[in-house]
């Protein structure tokens, strides 16, 4: 399970930049490790600095399980919220 915060390109045809990512090889629960890498990719990846409140509009936060496809998902912003 990796979870990756990407931003929202702000003008049509320009990439999207990575914010963070965090990311395990163990098995886990699934709605556990979403919730527990959301956060973590947010606030502690020692590359970026932590994700605040005001960028959460312009983010998009998206997991992958290895061996499946890119899935995106909302609820991530979920417990992040609660943090501020």
């Amino acid at each position: 399970l990796f979870v990756t915060w990407n931003t929202r390109p702000s003008r049509p045809g320009r990439p999207h930049r990575l914010r963070g990512c965090i990311g395990t090889f163990e098995p886990q629960p699934l709605s556990e490790g979403l919730a527990e890498y959301a956060l973590i990719s947010a606030f502690r990846d020692t590359r970026f600095r932590r994700i605040e409140e005001g960028e959460l509009e312009s983010l998009e936060c998206s997991y992958v399980l290895p061996r499946s496809p890119v899935r995106r998902f909302r609820s991530a912003f979920s417990p992040i919220r609660r943090l501020f």
